[in-house]
């Protein structure tokens, strides 16, 4: 159950917030243990609330970036953590995260470690940024693993917006050919079916093709609609599989363009959590757990399962990624002379930028790598239709003559 409270503390602050507990009572132990004045509690009431309060809003990457920074600079001069998390909670114009600070608050407050208020919201903070917070509580350079982790997720955004950007062009092209297509089947071809058959002229085989599909359109949408359906239920069936996910994984890394692309995406993210997690001091096996469940691809992910395992034996991660098929020979002897020398983070950081380059690079010709073939689609398309069109009527104006 949720609580809603207001407290006073010895100096007459007043704070607002939200509290989960069992019933009345235990929120109230929880609220005393803060050395507080309980001056309001009460149960939450669900009601109707705005959109954000409903979930339609989201706590996005800049939301996090900015707390990760705000967070570091208070506790870098100073501030209790306590303290900076009320003053963050405050400044805050999200209230679904104003929220989400307000229970951390609470679990602090209550004697958690403040990367165990974090993991428990996976959806908000993920396990990558809970270990990198762990390491730093560990280390007593929280401030500073903050201010790295903000740095690092203000460039996988960037990197993540450039490549959304470059989806653009393609997808509204695509979405505006399908539209024109079956605009042109429900609305202009039947009107020439009715010429074309009082006319009696042979129609040639494309014109056949053009007249059949849009009938099925027309007069047989709804077994589209069937066939639509039941191919997002199966998707979401197989996807629901382990197999099924790996599937499809393969699948994207071997699309024309966009494989390449995907795989300098998914070395650019191993390379820069591998740096943020070994450079926070996390034992190395550990480091490898994380990253598993961070790369985003099911090939990949596998491959860093078995990578694990050979450095669990006692191989170095340069000799364990040896032997993988999808981490370049680049890769490997970064790694290696980075072992060698004691500078692995700042050499996996250098990695991470070449792959982040390289992937900017190619999100900005993706535009010019794409057109090409929609050019050709179109021009298949058009071609098509203008030859099941113009013939018969060349064909019924030479039966005229």
């Amino acid at each position: 159950m949720k609580f809603i409270y207001k407290t006073i503390d010895p100096t007459g602050a007043v704070q607002n917030g939200v509290i989960d507990a069992a019933d009345k009572e235990i929120a109230t132990q929880m609220l005393q243990k803060t050395n507080r004045f309980i001056a309001e509690l009460s149960e939450e009431k669900k009601m109707f609330k705005s959109s954000i309060s409903l979930g339609f809003g989201k706590i996005s990457e800049k939301d996090k970036i900015i707390f990760s920074q705000q967070l570091s600079v208070m506790v870098k001069s100073g501030i209790p953590l306590i303290g900076a998390l009320h003053s963050i909670q405050k400044q805050t114009s999200n209230e679904k995260f104003a929220t989400t600070i307000s229970e951390m608050i609470n679990d602090v407050e209550g004697g958690a470690k403040f990367s165990d208020a974090l993991s428990k919201h996976p959806k908000v903070f993920p396990e990558l940024y809970v270990q990198i917070v762990k390491s730093g509580e560990k280390t007593g350079k929280l401030d500073k693993i903050l201010l790295k982790l903000a740095k690092d997720m203000e460039k996988t955004y960037e990197l993540n917006s450039k490549i959304r950007g470059a989806m653009i062009y393609p997808i509204f092209i695509t979405s505006i050919l399908i539209l024109m297509v079956i605009g042109v089947l429900i609305f202009i071809i039947p009107q020439l079916a009715g010429i074309f058959e009082e006319s009696a002229v042979e129609l040639p085989l494309p014109t056949k093709l053009l007249l059949a599909l849009s009938n099925f359109v027309v007069h047989f949408w709804w077994i589209l609609l069937i066939i639509i359906i039941l191919s997002i239920v199966g998707m979401r069936f197989v996807l629901a599989s382990e197999g099924g996910i790996l599937f499809f994984d393969k699948m994207k890394l071997r699309i024309p363009v966009f494989g390449k692309l995907l795989e300098k995406i998914y070395l650019a993210r191993f390379s820069r959590t591998l740096s943020t997690l070994t450079s926070a001091g996390l034992p190395i096996l550990d480091t490898f757990d994380t990253i598993k469940n961070v790369i985003g691809n099911r090939v990949y992910r596998n491959e860093i399962i078995t990578v694990r395992a050979k450095i669990e034996t006692g191989a170095t991660i340069g000799n364990a990624l040896s032997e993988s098929v999808h981490f370049p020979s680049m890769v490997i002897q970064m790694v290696s002379v980075g072992e060698q020398t004691g500078n692995l983070p700042y050499i996996l950081n250098n990695l991470a930028r070449f792959y982040e380059k390289e992937t900017d690079n190619m999100t900005k010709n993706l535009s010019s790598l794409i057109e090409p073939a929609l050019m050709v689609i179109m021009g298949v398309g058009v071609g098509f239709f203008a030859l099941a069109v113009i013939m018969p009527i060349y064909n019924l104006v030479g039966v005229i003559k």
